[in-house]
Formats: structure tokens, sequence, C-alpha cells
């Protein structure tokens, strides 16, 4: 058991002795190194750049991020209502509604710091071409 001299603080020899929380969290998948096995869906976050609003918050807390889907042409998406709620939660029904790859190629990536995290591009089509 360790002593600790007059003034101290308690439990810092139990603190050098956890490994550092970044380490712990890391892991390599399809050959690829994650700083976390956090990853945000695209239901939740669009297209990684709403959360970024959040005081306090960054996409470099996340492992990844999900993009969301995107069609090769803008899409609409379904008409309204498109989200209910259920005793269990909610069910939507966006319908894909996205602006097309040529605006998020164009439009939206360049906005995405891609230094904070891994964004995966979550890629949509109606026809088997």
């Amino acid at each position: 058991m360790a002593t600790l001299e007059p003034g101290a603080a308690a439990g810092a020899d139990r603190r050098a002795a956890v490994p550092d929380a970044a380490a712990l969290l890391s892991l390599k998948f399809c050959r690829l190194d994650f700083a976390s096995p956090i990853v945000l869906l695209s239901g939740c976050v669009g297209f990684g750049e709403e959360y970024t609003r959040i005081e306090g918050f960054s996409n470099r807390d996340a492992g990844a991020v999900v993009l969301k889907g995107t069609t090769g042409e803008p899409r609409l998406g379904n008409p309204p209502h498109r989200v209910y709620e259920t005793p269990a939660g909610m069910l939507n029904a966006i319908g894909l509604q996205n602006p097309g790859v040529e605006q998020v190629v164009r439009g939206i990536l360049p906005q995405l710091d891609f230094t904070e995290t891994r964004f995966i591009a979550n890629v949509c089509g109606s026809t088997l071409e």
C-alpha cells in the first residue's frame, strides 16, 4: 500500500495506475483506427454539422459520424406527417430527404473538419445500376 506525503492529493496513486481513457476506447476495425467505439448515426446528426452548433460538443467526441443518406439526385422525401410518437418512442418515415450527391460533395463535405473524426458515407440508390 502506498503512503501519501502530507498535502498529496488523495487518490493520486490510484489515478496513476489507471490507463488513459482514450487508449482504452480506441480500436481498429477493418484496418482503420477509431478513437472510440461510439459512432453517431445519420438519423441523429444529419451530415455531421448539426451537433457542432451545440456548445461543448465536438465530433472529436465520437469514433465516427455516419453521414445522412445521400442519393444521386436531390430528394424531397416523404410528404408530412413523417414522424409519429409511440408509447415506446417514435417512428419516422423521412424518406431519405437530401440535397443530392453534388451538393453534398461541393457544399457540405468541405465544411466538415476531417481532423476531428472519421466520417462514413451513407450512399443510397433506387435502381440496380
